[in-house]
């Protein structure tokens, strides 16, 4: 026989799809769990406020979105109210001058839910097993939490973008720390991008072969965050292109392919809400409340650390139970600033994706544009949408029901 057909060779079948309506998630909710729970400031998250270790004593590795996540979609009123609870918790209008972190109350966020995996030798493998190896080889995936971590990011390089135009190198190194990881990487990065933007002439006409932005790629770099594979490249040109068009002496913009997402129009809306803070005849005023606003978020922002911590656990079946909660039972724990709902159609992405989360990340990667993103949510109308392409599922049960119902008549 051929060497693949040898009777030796055997191929692990595919793990089966999550089960529905459990009472409770094995390895989550039940009774041999083992949960790491914690408050924790997003500058422990994402390793800002001159913190290089957290509470446990772990340098923070990057928050990863797991490929069976969906794309950022919070609307402008839910950015504006995220800026508002967890930037501008630390002034008041009218203050004199901002109050120390130390002297603000902490604004809970309510809990994220995280899981640590192995992502040495393949960038992140969503399969990873839990260890005790250094954290430069882990990253987080977060099951629960991503609305609230991407703009909690996009929003720190919004505060960035304006300490930019203000000379104030300490306030953006600090930034920067809680974006990625500081190195010559970065700044190779950076000026060979900015030499891109200056010799197509500053604006956003790059070409497919120039703009260094993307579809599905990882930074060039380590990253604090990486989003979902349809956003990363909206997600790095909203918190790069600040430092791009500043080393090129350029005005930011940002390209029309960014502007419509999601995420495009909340960079749009932080940038603003940044600009708000800054006096042009007052810079040390100005500094002032930009560095309020990143200690507001970084120091005064809380969210409840929920890291799933046995090996046991069934990835696909433990966001599924999530889902299920917030779609027909209410949130599991009780979240006073809850991110999006969840929709019937990501159950359906789901059970598809689960199907995947055995194979090395980049497979998983293919095989979710292959299987999902081409042939269904880039069909349907406003970008696919959750509300969209509910719709549209509802649509296609409605039309099935019928023909069925036509189908037994008939018989």
């Amino acid at each position: 026989l051929p060497p693949h057909q040898c009777a030796t060779t055997t191929t692990a079948p595919p793990p089966p799809p999550p089960q529905a309506f459990l009472d409770s998630c094995p390895g989550l909710s039940d009774r041999h769990s083992s949960l790491r729970v914690e408050a924790m400031s997003y500058g422990s998250l994402f390793g800002g406020v001159d913190t290089a270790v957290r509470h446990d004593g772990c340098p923070p590795c990057p928050v990863v979105v797991p490929v069976f996540q969906r794309t950022y979609c919070w609307t402008e009123q839910q950015v504006a109210g995220w800026w508002r609870d967890a930037f501008m918790g630390g002034e008041k209008e009218g203050d004199a001058k901002p109050k120390p972190a130390a002297d603000r109350l902490a604004h809970g966020t309510g809990r994220c839910l995280f899981r640590r995996v192995m992502t040495e030798g393949d960038d992140g493998d969503g399969s990873g097993s839990s260890g005790s190896q250094s954290a430069n080889h882990q990253s987080l995936l977060c099951l629960d939490g991503q609305q609230r971590s991407t703009t909690t990011q996009l929003a720190l390089a919004a505060v960035r973008d304006a300490a930019l135009g203000l000379d104030d190198d300490a306030l953006v190194r600090r930034i920067e720390d809680a974006l990625w990881e500081t190195g010559d990487d970065v700044l190779e990065w950076i000026q060979a991008a900015a030499k891109t933007q200056t010799n197509t002439g500053g604006d956003s006409g790059l070409t497919l072969d120039s703009s260094p932005y993307v579809e599905g790629a990882r930074p060039p770099f380590r990253s604090r965050f990486v989003p979902s594979w349809v956003d990363r490249a909206p997600f790095l040109e909203c918190i790069a292109a600040g430092a791009v068009h500043h080393a090129a002496g350029t005005p930011l913009t940002y390209s029309p392919a960014t502007l419509s997402t999601f995420m495009g129009r909340a960079k749009l809306l932080l940038d603003a809400k940044a600009a708000e803070l800054v006096d042009l005849h007052d810079r040390t005023r100005s500094i002032e409340r930009l560095a309020a606003a990143v200690d507001a978020a970084l120091v005064g922002t809380k969210l409840i650390y929920i890291e799933v911590k046995g090996d046991d656990v069934d990835l696909a079946q433990a966001f599924q139970w999530l889902q299920e909660k917030s779609l027909f039972a209410g949130s599991i724990l009780w979240n006073p600033t809850p991110g999006v709902d969840f929709a019937a159609c990501d159950l359906v992405r789901n059970a598809l994706v689960s199907t995947t989360l055995s194979l090395p990340l980049r497979e998983q990667e293919a095989r979710y544009v292959a299987m999902w993103l081409d042939p269904l949510q880039r069909r349907v109308k406003d970008g696919g949408s959750p509300a969209a392409f509910d719709a549209l599922l509802n649509a296609f049960l409605d039309a099935e029901d019928a023909r069925r119902e036509k189908w037994a008549k008939e018989e």
